[in-house]
């Protein structure tokens, strides 16, 4: 008997080549045939092998035939409608179920160490990856190199025509469009003009109709913007300065043009003619030297002294950041730290001794502090309470003293007590 034959490899070690081919290949007329699965990933000594062996149907032909599929991993994510994700062993059997449902897609989510496969049943456009925990493929049309590129151009991967009995070709048709509308240059397909929103998109048009970019016009109310290079896009709340159109995002509006470039901010935020920033409400736009920052009312940037930037309420410096916090002290003090790893500000010219009942504790430096009155006293002096409570410092022989009109001072022991 003869076998049909499918190889499916997968290189994992190097990130800027992953994908994973399918290839099917007979001779012969078969009515339902072994099929011979040889799944090999890995490369050099880490490269492994394993052989299974299932049943398929193969329609009989007189003809012989041959199929060969690619699906290459994505530098992006497809925003769309996904079939039910389902458990599965390796990638390689996500691209066998994707070819046998002509899928021109699927995803791949690995969650509690347990691989689910995705395949893509509607297109609507392509977002950022960043890190994001899936990992999406696409059915290659251009077979021509089987190298791996260093730069997955999505255009490229799709510039060959499509076989219908390897996928949903008017599927693939819409996204190959779709890439070419936001423009060739972009390996990702990702629209990366943050100020320009992509409004009409391709999916909407019918498979059945031949699509060309002059055909999509941009709703009522919207214009459409060339930004070169076979770009073209829907602009939302257009306008018009020095022969140019701007627009922002629908929650957005433009504020000003700077160096050519629009400053959108959304409704309720602060913006200083002639900056780049937007301000939250409560905040407002602050510059020290060439640096711009938005700061809390009240405040503005400040330099600490070892170069650091923050901001700080009017009559205060910047000390230093703690934590992505910046730590601020009044003008005429200075950042103290405790033995407990505590900070707070002292006068210039004094330490933090410590803290006595959550009150700070500025003393010179050569000074005593007594924990347990919460008192700093000179050399050779010793702090203790009078008979009221209050903390007096005294010489070692005296004792605290308060005077009949309420005066503190200190009376020598041998006196017991009875100072005038």
């Amino acid at each position: 008997m003869q076998h049909t034959i499918a190889t499916l490899s997968d290189v994992l070690i190097n990130r800027h080549c992953r994908i994973a081919h399918l290839l099917l290949q007979s001779d012969m007329h078969l009515q339902h045939s072994p099929l011979l699965l040889l799944f090999e990933f890995g490369k050099g000594s880490h490269r492994a092998r394993f052989l299974i062996v299932v049943t398929i149907s193969i329609l009989t032909s007189q003809l012989a035939y041959g199929v060969r599929v690619r699906y290459t991993e994505l530098d992006a994510k497809y925003v769309g409608m996904f079939k039910p994700e389902k458990l599965v062993g390796t990638l390689h059997d996500c691209t066998a179920m994707a070819y046998r449902g002509k899928a021109v897609g699927y995803r791949i989510h690995i969650e509690d160490d347990k691989m689910k496969c995705a395949l893509l049943k509607e297109f609507v456009r392509f977002e950022a990856l960043e890190d994001s925990e899936v990992r999406d493929y696409i059915l290659t049309t251009n077979l021509d190199d089987n190298s791996c590129p260093a730069t997955r151009n999505v255009t490229h991967l799709l510039s060959k025509p499509c076989d219908p009995k390897t996928g949903d070709c008017g599927l693939l048709g819409q996204i190959a469009d779709y890439c070419r509308f936001v423009g060739f240059d972009i390996a990702s397909c990702v629209c990366k003009d943050l100020p320009l929103t992509l409004i009409v998109l391709v999916v909407i048009i019918p498979a059945s109709k031949q699509l060309e970019l002059r055909d999509i016009e941009c709703p009522n109310g919207q214009k459409t913007v060339v930004v070169g290079k076979g770009k073209r896009l829907c602009c939302p709340l257009a306008e018009e300065r020095d022969g140019k159109d701007f627009c922002c995002a629908p929650e957005k509006e433009l504020r000003d043009v700077v160096d050519g470039e629009a400053v959108c901010c959304a409704p309720g935020e602060n913006h200083k003619k002639g900056t780049t920033l937007c301000c939250a409400k409560g905040t407002h736009y602050s510059k020290l030297y060439n640096i711009e920052l938005c700061c809390d009312v009240g405040s503005e940037l400040s330099q600490s002294t070892v170069g650091g930037i923050g901001c700080c309420p009017t009559g205060e410096h910047l000390e230093k950041k703690i934590g992505g916090v910046d730590i601020c002290c009044p003008d005429g003090e200075h950042l103290e730290q405790s033995k407990d790893r505590i900070y707070a500000c002292c006068s210039d010219g004094y330490v933090l001794k410590g803290f006595y009942k959550g009150e700070k504790k500025c003393c010179p430096a050569d000074s005593t502090y007594f924990e347990d009155v919460g008192e700093c006293c000179g050399t050779d002096w010793i702090a203790s309470r009078a008979a009221d409570g209050t903390p007096i410092c005294c010489p070692a022989e005296d004792n605290p003293w308060i005077s009949s009109s309420g005066d503190y001072g200190c009376c020598p022991k041998s006196a017991n007590n009875n100072c005038a």
